[in-house]
């Protein structure tokens, strides 16, 4: 399931997105939250395909320091594999300082820290942020905005049914040049015979000129909302791709529990 695998860093983020932590994101130590993922690639047509379901586990782990900085340390679990992010907080808001991906032994801290909540939480409060895509591999930066859409929003999820949440809506876009081979792990779509992909190559002409990458618009928009006490309990990701030959597709997860270890 690769866009489920590819989308560890958006849970990560989003996570951690929430009002203080000890409100809309409580950071208690070795505190579990587990969610239901759904993905729904699309066709080169436009038209969903079957969706795709598993599971994903997020858990707060001890403080540690780093770079001699103190960081609340989020793990994600995806089957057998592991993806960190280590975050600091402050008045001005939750900042994310230095991942570890799955093949990598040592956390990489970032050269500027970038803003994953800006507070207060108020209805209209805007920063910048990014996001990244689900359905091309390695994943794509796509850097834009997040506001407060909501603040007293009822939400169910299969963990049950919360209300005063807060909904963050993320939109960005971005034009990038895409190895198309790389891009879709070797599975880029294939157009039907003579028809164009807007760049004047058809299938038979990419054939022959074995053109290799392309430039590819992206546009990604999300949903997420936050219960109080709780974190995290619904993200939705939509994610488009100008061209035929890249997936594209929507992301969403559901809290399924909420637990301490």
């Amino acid at each position: 399931m690769h866009a489920l695998q590819a989308s560890v860093w958006l849970l990560i983020g989003l996570a951690l997105s929430g009002c203080k932590s000890g409100s809309y994101f409580p950071l208690d130590e070795h505190r579990v939250r587990e969610y239901v993922v759904t993905v729904k690639p699309r066709t080169p047509d436009g038209e969903e395909e079957k969706p795709q379901r598993g599971q994903a586990s997020l858990t707060t782990l001890p403080r540690r320091m780093l770079g001699g900085i103190e960081v609340t340390p989020e793990v994600v679990q995806v089957g057998n594999r592991f993806a960190y992010s280590f975050y600091v907080e402050d008045e001005i808001g939750v900042r994310l300082v230095a991942r570890q991906g799955f093949q990598e032994s040592e956390p990489e801290v970032l050269e500027e820290r970038a803003d994953m909540l800006r507070y207060p939480l108020e209805r209209g409060k805007r920063w910048k942020d990014f996001q990244e895509t689900n359905f091309t591999s390695p994943a794509i930066e796509i850097e834009g905005e997040t506001v407060v859409a909501g603040e007293n929003e009822t939400v169910k999820v299969p963990a049950g049914t919360f209300s005063g949440c807060k909904k963050l809506v993320f939109k960005g876009t971005a034009s990038v040049e895409v190895d198309i081979g790389a891009a879709t792990g070797g599975q880029a779509y294939d157009l039907p015979e003579g028809e164009s992909d807007g760049d004047g190559f058809g299938a038979s002409d990419r054939a022959e000129e074995a053109v290799d990458t392309e430039e590819v618009e992206f546009e990604l928009e999300s949903e997420s909302w936050f219960a109080p006490g709780v974190g995290l309990i619904k993200f939705v990701q939509k994610e488009w791709a100008s061209s035929k030959r890249v997936a594209d597709g929507t992301v969403m997860y559901e809290l399924q529990s909420d637990k301490k270890m």
